[in-house]
């Protein structure tokens, strides 16, 4: 079993098409995929397994930088051991 579950929401509300609320999704899936190496060394040490749910609350679709930046500071703060 893997040790990080990840499920990634963007509300039908504010993005109407399913291509915004997808490409939205495509960005932070890669920003967690290319950060989760930190992540995974965290809850190796401590071993624990976690499960994350990832909610898109901005209003508007936001540039991958901005993502990515928002995905590493939430690894970060992660506590580990």
């Amino acid at each position: 079993m893997s040790r990080v579950q990840v499920v990634i929401t963007v509300p039908k509300r504010v993005f109407k098409t399913a291509v915004a609320r997808n490409r939205i999704k495509r960005q932070i899936r890669e920003a967690f995929r290319l950060n989760k190496d930190a992540l995974l060394q965290k809850l190796t040490e401590s071993d624990q397994h976690i499960s994350l749910m990832l909610g898109y609350i901005a209003k508007e679709p936001l540039p991958y930088a901005e993502i990515a930046a928002g995905v590493e500071k939430m690894i970060r703060k992660f506590p580990g051991k």
